[in-house]
């Protein structure tokens, strides 16, 4: 059995209050059972990945909405996205609400906003991917390699 990564003492504190799950597209089937365990889903997928049906999908259990079309943008600086979305998810996150968060595959897109929530909460980096790493590992992997890389569109 391997040990839990040792967190500062500030961020121990949040962890411990975070409800946060990552995960990639989930199938239509699942969204029902899945919303019965959260209070908000945030979708980060673009209108030609069919976005439009996950979020009715979503809607119609009664779960709270978040969709933001990541797009493509002509300039490549994905980070006014990333900072609005993660700032109203550590809101929600900070007020003790459950939340979801899904990409297509649940890595890049999830993992950056996840990230910049989480240290919007006062997480460190090395706590910020850890805990990400806790939830799903291959997502923190992908955001590491991101933040290793600092591309700007990650750090809050």
């Amino acid at each position: 059995m391997t040990a839990e990564p040792a967190l500062s003492p500030a961020a121990d504190d949040l962890v411990a209050t975070v409800n946060l799950q990552l995960g990639p597209r989930p199938k239509l089937k699942n969204i029902p059972r899945m919303a019965a365990a959260l209070d908000t889903v945030v979708v980060l997928l673009m209108e030609k990945e069919d976005a439009a049906t996950l979020v009715a999908r979503w809607e119609a259990t009664g779960v709270e909405v978040l969709h933001v079309d990541y797009g493509i943008r002509r300039d490549g600086d994905h980070a006014a996205i990333v900072e609005a979305t993660a700032e109203a998810v550590a809101a929600r996150l900070a007020a003790g609400r459950r939340v979801h968060i899904h990409g297509a595959a649940g890595l890049h897109r999830t993992g950056r906003v996840a990230y910049a929530s989480l240290r919007r909460l006062g997480l460190s980096r090395d706590d910020a991917i850890a805990e990400i790493r806790r939830i799903r590992p291959v997502t923190g992997d992908a955001i590491a390699t991101l933040v290793a890389k600092d591309s700007g569109s990650v750090e809050p």
